[in-house]
């Protein structure tokens, strides 16, 4: 208040000298400031790495043509007609609802999708105009403006990624019209920039898993002297339990390792391993093995778990083991997953797969690191 009444008091003794021809009781031109002007701004594409979303598997399109849909291209702020193919890329999508328009906003490693639909199943679109970077307020003439002949049901808008890199933020705004009745179409106008952020695909995990990695035994080893001494040596090893439900068989000691895996008691008995017989001295090989892997350090070379490892048969394997043909279904599925479900079909809780199939993959694991000297290449990395 004392800076204000020091103001009108310089005010007045400078018209008293000046003879001011204006009434000094408005305040008018003193406490009203006069709006700016309105001007256009033009929100520019950057890298936003605080707020940059997570990896995705894939960039996958999905396509839908249809005669009321209009693609136009975006090139340097001028649209151009490209067809009636509307392209989505699942993984990378973003929605937003500017009026009665939807908006869904995808990308793939080229182009970034920016596609509109009214939320209502009667509107439609007469023109419209579009920019990205986003350009605020939307400007009344110069380029970005497109009209259609008859109004669409759907308009997608593509412009290309310019290189930029994963993690760039991507800004646009756009104004549409057509449809006649305002409630269902009408005029609609972003009122600030929107934005996006581009992903990128997440990196494979790959690694080369060379012989002396890791290390199973066979059925025949964990029954030799050798195998025998190795359980004696180690027993943190034991107690082992096969089987499932109500339908188990457990191992104190080397000895009954070695009688179960030697004799006809592998055969199972109803009741006990109803699906025994050689599967059950493949899933006690296994057990064994993979308790090894965890517990012996000296086991196998790898940093890596048995357990985690994952089935994964290639063409060139099926021709050096014609029998994996029949087992490439198992692809993708982890040595602890199929030691498991082995498990519950030795035990009778599970009929998923037959004794045999089940047998067939649990011996393929068991010898394919053969004393850890080899790597047959039934198995890969996983997760």
């Amino acid at each position: 208040m004392k800076t204000m009444r020091s103001g009108i008091l310089a005010t007045l003794l400078f018209c008293g000298f000046l003879s001011c021809k204006k009434d000094m009781s408005s305040n008018e031109d003193l406490s009203q400031a006069k709006a700016p002007s309105v001007t256009t701004t033009q929100a520019v594409d950057g890298i936003v790495q605080s707020t940059c979303p997570t990896c995705v598997a894939n960039f996958t399109p999905q396509t839908e043509t249809l005669a009321s849909n209009a693609v136009l291209k975006l090139e340097a702020g001028v649209l151009t007609a490209a067809g009636t193919t509307v392209t989505t890329i699942p993984t990378t999508v973003e929605r937003y609802t500017v009026g009665n328009v939807n908006v869904t906003v995808s990308h793939d490693a080229q182009n970034v999708y920016f596609t509109l639909e009214r939320n209502n199943s009667t509107g439609l679109f007469g023109n419209i105009r579009f920019y990205s970077p986003a350009v605020i307020p939307i400007v009344d003439n110069g380029p970005g403006r497109f009209g259609f002949a008859t109004e669409v049901k759907k308009i997608q808008v593509i412009r290309s990624r310019e290189a930029l890199p994963a993690c760039s933020e991507i800004s646009f705004s756009f104004m549409v019209k057509g449809g006649g009745n305002p409630t269902v179409a009408g005029e609609v106008t972003t009122t600030e920039a929107l934005k996006y952020v581009l992903r990128d695909i997440c990196p494979v995990k790959t690694c080369t898993i060379a012989a002396g990695d890791y290390r199973t035994q066979t059925r025949g080893y964990w029954r030799n002297n050798n195998g025998q001494a190795f359980v004696t040596a180690h027993p943190g090893l034991l107690p082992l339990t096969i089987g499932d439900g109500n339908n188990t068989q457990s191992f104190a000691d080397a000895a009954s390792v070695k009688t179960f895996l030697e004799s006809g008691i592998a055969n199972g008995t109803p009741g006990v391993l109803p699906n025994g017989g050689t599967l059950a001295a493949q899933v006690l090989t296994l057990a064994i093995n993979l308790k090894a892997d965890e517990q012996v350090a000296t086991f196998g070379a790898a940093d890596g778990k048995l357990a985690n490892l994952v089935v994964n048969i290639d063409d060139a394997d099926i021709t050096a083991h014609q029998g994996w043909a029949a087992l490439k279904s198992w692809n993708g599925k982890s040595v602890q997953e199929i030691f498991a479900l082995a498990q519950k079909v030795l035990g009778g809780t599970s009929t998923a797969y037959s004794p045999s199939q089940m047998n067939d993959v649990v011996t393929a694991i068991n010898e394919n690191f053969d004393n850890g000297s080899v790597n047959n290449g039934f198995l890969g990395c996983g997760q």
